[in-house]
């Protein structure tokens, strides 16, 4: 199965702020581990693509700075629970600044949209 998400160009920083801080809250709470959490969302490729589209500088950096949590448990692991806290602190920090009027109602339908595909070729 697939999931592909449509979504306004001016809602994308933060919906992708709350996706990042739903994964590094599982991240320090051991729900999902550093390499699933590559596999989601903090890899150079995730980044550079959300960069191309022009999304926040901020979000980057912040996916950027997950993609090297496996170099931290590895090299400083004393240090990876005070750096995933910083880097929630940031993305919490960042969803603050992106305060927008969502439309209510039957417009919100055109806001953000799934769609659930069997399709193995997408």
């Amino acid at each position: 199965m697939s999931l592909v998400c449509t979504i306004e160009n001016k809602y994308v920083d933060k919906f992708m702020a709350i996706l990042l801080l739903g994964v590094l809250h599982s991240l320090e709470r051991g729900a999902v581990t550093i390499d699933e959490s590559e596999l989601l969302v903090f890899c150079p490729f995730f980044a550079r693509t959300l960069r191309r589209k022009g999304c926040d500088k901020e979000l980057l950096d912040i996916i950027y700075h997950g993609c090297e949590l496996e170099d931290i448990e590895s090299l400083i692991p004393e240090r990876l629970e005070t750096v995933i806290q910083e880097l929630i602190l940031q993305t919490t920090d960042l969803i603050y600044t992106k305060r927008d009027d969502y439309p209510l109602s039957d417009e919100m339908e055109n806001v953000v949209s799934f769609e659930f595909s069997n399709n193995k070729d997408l």
